[in-house]
């Protein structure tokens, strides 16, 4: 039998990065682009969320590219074909918006990182009693942001969690030092109107801050 190893590579990976960026848009071009610059601000892990038309094939690109240097997987999965479709394109975790137990045991079985989404304890907990890496908390802000990391881990401090949703550089400190494992972190600027007219300076300035702010927060 082939000692697994995928899966806990990647946990290692999370341990040290402890940002997951998040890509998504509505032209595949502009996304690889994204990514390119994202790559270049130093973030390794990148997942593309299944809302991305092309989603699959920006995933293979990204892997040709980066298989040895970047972590890549897909995110906003909510379907077992969409799960085995980006694992054979390249994925290396996979981040779902809610608790699936068929893709959770997917996943397990074939050493592939899996986050699965809760918002309330009982939710959360569900996630983790699945077998998940980590718990995706989503969205994070409607529910009091990194005050409610804290709530959650007081009477469940085993929890590995990754609070997703509106999250910048400036508060991104607050959810580490809550406890939150590591965070999903959008691409590009939140207020910004119309993603083609963001630049990718910016955009690697993004991906920069965000990893300055973590290390800040945790040494």
């Amino acid at each position: 039998m082939t000692e697994k190893t995928n899966a806990r590579s990647v946990a290692a990976a999370v341990e040290q990065q402890r940002v997951i960026s998040v890509l998504r848009g509505t032209d595949s071009g502009r996304v690889l682009e994204i990514a390119e610059a994202v790559l270049e601000g130093g973030i390794k892990m990148l997942k593309i969320a299944m809302t991305t038309p092309g989603a699959a094939a920006i995933l293979e690109t990204l892997a040709v590219r980066h298989g040895d240097s970047a972590v890549l997987g897909a995110g906003s999965v909510t379907t077992m074909g969409e799960t085995t479709e980006m694992i054979a394109g390249g994925a290396r975790f996979i981040v779902c918006p809610h608790t699936d137990r068929r893709i959770i045991d997917y996943c397990r079985d074939n050493d592939v990182f899996v986050a699965a989404g809760g918002l309330t304890p009982t939710e959360v907990m569900e996630a983790y009693l699945a077998g998940v890496d980590l718990v995706k908390v989503y969205p994070v802000k409607s529910v009091g942001g990194p005050e409610y990391i804290r709530y959650l881990l007081r009477p469940m401090p085993f929890l590995r969690l990754m609070p997703v949703g509106g999250l910048d550089p400036d508060d991104v400190a607050d959810y580490i030092r809550a406890g939150s494992v590591a965070v999903g972190a959008s691409a590009l600027p939140l207020h910004s109107e119309r993603a083609e007219l963001v630049s990718m300076e910016e955009i690697r300035d993004r991906a920069q801050a965000f990893l300055q702010v973590v290390r800040n927060a945790t040494n």
